[in-house]
C-alpha cells in the first residue's frame, strides 16, 4: 500500500494538479510617510507580481483607523479605496495614488486583491499615525485643531 500512496503523490506533484503548489501573487504597498499632522496627504505605491492584469480590477487598499474619543472610548473604522489604474504592460503591475487622511488616529493600510476566484489575498501592512494639528494662540495658549475657539 505504501508504494501506491507514494506514486499517487508523485504523479500529483509532477502534473501540477491542484493548487497546492501554485505560485502565490506577491502584493506590496509603500507609503510616502509613516506620521504627520491632520490633514495628511499620503502617497501610495502598490505593486502585484504573479497577477493577471484582469485580476487588478479586484484590487483595493484597505484603510483601518483606530482612534480614541474625547471620552476615552477606542473606536475602529474601516474603509476600502479602489486601486488606481495599473501602469505598465510588462513586469509587475503597479499603481500610484494619493489618499488624504483627514482625521487623527492610528491607521493601518493594506493592499488587498480579490481575483475572480473570490479568495481574498493581502499584502504587507503599513502603519501611519496622524496627529492633531497644534496651533499657538495670540496669548501664548496652545490649542488642538479640534477644539472650538471660545471668545473671552
Amino acid at each position: 500500500m505504501k508504494p501506491r500512496t507514494g506514486i499517487a503523490l508523485g504523479v500529483l506533484l509532477l502534473t501540477g494538479a491542484g493548487s497546492l503548489w501554485a505560485a502565490q501573487p506577491r502584493l506590496r504597498l509603500k507609503v510616502s510617510t509613516h506620521s504627520g499632522r491632520v490633514p495628511l496627504l499620503l502617497g501610495l505605491q502598490g505593486s502585484a507580481s504573479g497577477v493577471e492584469p484582469a485580476e487588478m480590477a479586484g484590487c483595493r487598499v484597505r484603510i483601518d483607523r483606530t482612534y480614541k474619543t474625547p471620552g476615552g472610548q477606542v473606536l475602529h473604522e474601516r474603509n476600502d479605496v479602489p486601486c488606481a489604474e495599473p501602469k505598465g504592460d510588462s513586469g509587475p503591475l503597479a499603481f500610484k495614488q494619493d489618499v488624504t487622511l483627514a482625521e487623527p488616529g492610528d491607521y493601518e493600510l493594506r493592499l488587498i486583491l480579490t481575483p475572480a476566484s473570490g479568495r481574498e489575498m493581502a499584502g504587507t501592512t503599513q502603519e501611519v499615525k496622524v496627529y492633531h494639528r497644534i496651533e499657538v494662540g495670540g496669548r501664548g495658549t496652545v490649542r488642538r485643531s479640534d477644539e472650538q475657539e471660545h471668545p473671552d
